[in-house]
């Protein structure tokens, strides 16, 4: 059975409400607002939307944590993560397509929502992927260093 690190799902939680706070400013309530007047509340929305770097920082430094004595790749959780990326994907995809949100027809869009991956879709998933995949690679090459080096 593996032990849980609770600081760590502590700092996940909360870089994971930086990011949610930061699409909710800069993609949704605060989404081109005016900074010349800036008032509290606007200040307050500013400072979330600045969050959401610190957070995936914060993911890509725990991700590190984690890869950083792995020789290697685990293939069967990066098929799981692909699959569920393909599969939100594919499905949101429909159903945009299904309320005429998006253009069904334009074969860009349809490709790119079919191969998230190789079309960059969603930028995290494939650096994280990236990350995933070059880590063993980087390991072993730092664990062939002398220590003096």
């Amino acid at each position: 059975m593996k032990v849980r690190s609770s600081n760590f799902e502590l700092l996940r939680i909360i870089a994971m409400l930086m990011i949610v706070l930061h699409h909710l400013m800069v993609h949704g309530v605060f989404k081109g607002f005016d900074t010349t007047e800036v008032s509290g509340n606007q200040a307050l929305a500013l400072i979330f939307a600045a969050g959401g770097k610190v957070g995936v920082g914060l993911f890509i430094m725990i991700t590190g944590y984690f890869l950083a004595n792995k020789l290697k790749t685990n293939i069967p959780a990066l098929v799981s993560l692909w699959l569920q990326v393909f599969f939100y994907s594919v499905v949101i995809f429909l159903l945009l397509s299904n309320l005429k949100m998006i253009d069904a027809a334009d074969p860009v869009i349809a490709i790119s929502n079919v191969f998230p991956l190789i079309f960059n879709k969603y930028w995290f998933f494939t650096d994280y992927f990236l990350i995933m995949i070059i880590a063993p690679v980087i390991n072993a090459g730092f664990s062939n260093f002398e220590k003096k080096k």
